[in-house]
């Protein structure tokens, strides 16, 4: 088979999450306003902050961490709803702690943070640190693991990017058992980026067949226990 190209997602390290929708008198409405420069929004979301709201905090951190000298104030935004446990803002500090954007460059902070973020079950944090352990600490194990989680979410949180990361780790055997049907099944389920199925596998046509059969279990079930399924009734196959 051809060399697939590989989807290196090191931007996933470098962004700030500005998604999903929450409960707060500050909608990402208004934040998304500020980001384009409404003067109006940007004094609400100000009053929202002042008065403690938690996502007007966030929102207002990550309006400073895009102005040239906001930086500082980015990170104090995101230190104070962090320690209120927000995962947004939790997320928001690690991926400072690991650009040093407003603070000094630190990994183990970076994965304290983005650690506290994703055990609190967001897609966003999740894919973060999986991409975090691939790409920075290099730590394999942890990385699938995590990237796992993330590639669990279904429905309208389905993440392309996990899964295709993870199904990188799958066809190339790295720090997992080389598995080009569990590949080809997480490639398929990833919705927008069915060209990677265009090209050579060293697949037979039958078991193509058991990763599109594979694929809807994904749906179904989940990732990782659709995977647990089939490597079971492989190894009770033989």
């Amino acid at each position: 088979m051809n060399k697939l190209k590989k989807i290196t997602t090191l931007f996933l390290l470098l962004f700030s999450v500005v998604a999903s929708a929450m409960d707060s008198s500050i909608t990402d409405d208004i934040g998304d306003l500020v980001q384009k420069g409404d003067a109006a929004a940007l004094v609400k979301l100000k009053q929202g902050a002042d008065n403690g709201d938690v996502e007007s905090e966030v929102l207002l951190g990550e309006y400073f961490l895009t102005q040239k000298d906001g930086k500082k104030q980015a990170v104090e935004w995101f230190k104070k709803t962090a320690d209120q446990g927000n995962w947004r803002g939790q997320l928001d500090l690690g991926y400072c702690y690991a650009n040093g954007l407003g603070i000094e460059k630190d990994n183990n902070q970076a994965l304290i943070w983005y650690t506290k973020s994703a055990l609190q079950g967001n897609l966003d944090a999740q894919k973060a640190l999986g991409t975090f352990y691939r790409y920075v600490l290099a730590n394999d194990k942890q990385a699938i693991i995590w990237l796992t989680k993330a590639a669990d979410h279904g429905g309208s949180e389905h993440d392309d990017e996990s899964r295709i990361l993870l199904g990188d780790y799958y066809y190339f055997g790295d720090g997992v058992g080389k598995n080009e049907v569990i590949s080809y099944a997480l490639y398929d389920l990833a919705d927008d980026h069915q060209d990677l199925l265009n090209t050579d596998w060293n697949l037979t046509k039958s078991q193509i067949k058991t990763a599109k059969v594979l694929k809807q279990r994904m749906f179904k079930i989940g990732v990782s226990s659709a995977i647990d399924e089939y490597l079971k009734s492989v190894h009770e196959s033989k």
